[in-house]
């Protein structure tokens, strides 16, 4: 049962990052990660829906069904996301797991830790605003981005 929203960014980290990265190799678990995590979530949904308004987008981290088939096709995060959908009870399926990210906040966040995995570049210093606005923007592809929510 996910938590009702919205939520604080200390419970998006304690309640939702954190187990998530739990399931996920140690070396994924970084704080700059934890902080990229949830600086996206918050820019993504504000942390008050898991459905995007006028648009087709599932969980906190306003995911689309194209990321979830590209992360189930990279040789860099397939692996894992088939672990995560064992772990979670997910078929592994794009729709699947697509539609459980409207009802599971740690699979979703497992997810867009693997999206950042999937990034060639190395994640930037946490305390670096700019570089993760602009790793963010890269990777994400947002439709609007709002950098005062940054």
């Amino acid at each position: 049962m996910p938590l009702p929203l919205p939520i604080s960014p200390k419970d998006l980290i304690e309640q939702i990052i954190d187990p998530a990265l739990d399931l996920l190799p140690s070396e994924m678990g970084a704080v700059k990660a934890v902080v990229l995590v949830a600086a996206i979530a918050i820019q993504e949904s504000g942390l008050r829906t898991r459905q995007q308004v006028g648009g087709p987008a599932h969980g906190l981290w306003q995911s689309e069904i194209e990321t979830v088939q590209e992360l189930m096709l990279n040789p860099a995060t397939a692996s894992f996301v088939k672990a995560l959908c064992v772990k979670r009870g997910v078929p592994f399926q794009a729709r699947a797991i697509f539609n459980y990210l409207l009802v599971d906040d740690i699979l979703a966040a497992a997810l867009a830790r693997l999206d950042l995995w999937a990034n060639p570049k190395s994640l930037p210093d946490a305390h670096d605003a700019k570089a993760g606005w602009d790793y963010y923007d890269e990777t994400w592809r947002p439709g609007q981005p709002d950098r005062s929510r940054w």
